[in-house]
Parts: structure tokens; sequence; C-alpha cells
């Protein structure tokens, strides 16, 4: 099941959520979701890795992708008013409203799917997490894994 909402922060983003509803792990088909905006009719730009296979959901499990939706400078620029999304992969788009009301697409671009909302909505690229903040405004820089990985 999937869902999509708009947040209050960080501004100009929106959430969509992939739940696993089924009595069996499930794998997403992909590591980034293919969203395409209703009105609009274009798919949003991706950020991060585009192949790959994407998580495992175990029952009851979630993953959640964000949408920037603006991007920062933007000002006034023309945009187009969407109130839902569709959600594709390999197989037929799942279609589901943007809960919290329509929005202004101006320059949209998806994330890879993570394991935390907060982790969906800053998501800026695979070499661009020097520096992750939480919703507080605190963060800490990442640290190299064992195997020297970041």
């Amino acid at each position: 099941m999937f869902t999509a909402r708009t947040v209050a922060r960080p501004a100009g983003h929106a959430l969509v959520t992939a739940a696993n509803r089924g009595t069996t792990a499930c794998r997403l088909p992909r590591e980034v979701p293919i969203v395409t905006f209703w009105e609009y009719g274009q798919d949003a730009d991706v950020i991060g890795p585009e192949t790959g296979p994407g998580p495992v959901l175990a029952p009851g499990g979630r993953a959640y992708a964000g949408l920037v939706l603006t991007t920062p400078g933007e000002g006034d620029a023309t945009g187009h008013v969407v109130s839902g999304i569709s959600i594709g992969f390999d197989v037929p788009s799942v279609r589901t409203p943007l809960v919290g009301g329509s929005v202004t697409v101006r320059s949209a671009r998806t994330t890879v799917w993570s394991a935390t909302e907060w982790g969906a909505l800053t998501y800026q690229g695979p070499r661009r997490q020097a520096l992750r903040l939480g919703p507080d405004g605190t963060g800490d820089r990442p640290r190299r894994t064992a195997a020297g990985a970041w």
C-alpha cells in the first residue's frame, strides 16, 4: 500500500510511504519509486541511484521516499497545481491522493527509499551526506563502518 502526504518541514516537500500490509516479507521492485503527478503528467527527477532492487519490507514494515516539490530560489516561478501522484515501478502505477491538499510543483525530484521519514525528506544523494540534521536542527557527521564505507 502506498500513501503520499505533504509535510510542513522541510518546506516544499511531500512524503511517500510504502507499507507492507501482508503476512510475508516483500521487496519493493526498485530502489527509487517512479512518481508521476496527476494533473502535470510528468515524472519527478531522481536523487540518488536509479538502478537496483528496492528494500525488503517485513510484515508491517514501512519505507519512505521524499518528494522535493520546489527548489529554493524558485520564488514565484510558474508551477503546476497537483492533488495526487501515481507511483510506478515495472508494474502498473498505483494512484494515491496527496493527503494535506494540493501543492504547486515546479521542479520535482524523488529520493531513494529510506528507513525513516526524516532520512527520506533530507536525502541529497550518495555523495552529499556530509552532515545530516534531524528535525530539531541537531545532527552528527557520518562515521566510517568497519569496511571503510561511510
